[in-house]
Order: structure tokens, then sequence, then C-alpha cells
């Protein structure tokens, strides 16, 4: 009989395997992606604020607080 934490171990070093697979660019039946993604970047407009907490770009009505020349937003403040 294997004692459970063997089993368990082998379990996580599966796990973690199959991840770092992920991490090479292999999908977990190991075929290589080779995708490009193209992404579009827009500048933060005037009335838009990052929250110094969860660093989301929000509109300003959004600003919870201020501090120390950080804006933090209302869902992280609430």
């Amino acid at each position: 009989m294997v004692p459970c934490c063997t089993l368990l171990s082998r379990s996580v070093i599966t796990e973690l395997d199959e991840s770092d697979a992920l991490d090479e660019g292999l999908t977990p039946g190991g075929e290589i992606v080779s995708e490009e993604l193209i992404v579009q970047v827009i500048p933060q407009a005037a009335d838009e604020f990052t929250c110094y907490s969860c660093f989301l770009v929000r509109h300003r009505s959004q600003v919870a607080r201020e501090s120390n020349g950080h804006s933090y937003c209302i869902e992280c403040e609430g």
C-alpha cells in the first residue's frame, strides 16, 4: 500500500510539470503555441487615474481618496 502523502506529492509534481510546460509555450497536450498577439495600447485619458492598490485604470469619478500623491478607487477603499 502506498502512503497517502506519497500519492499527494506525485499529484503536486504532475501539476507543477504541466504548469511549467505552459510557461514554455506548450499546451497541456504538448503542442507548441506560437501565436502572436497584437494589442493597441491607449494612453490614459485626462479624466482617468490608476488605482495605487489594484493598478486598474478607472474614471476620475471612482476616486475614493488620494494620499501622498496616490489615488485609490472606491472598490479598494470600500
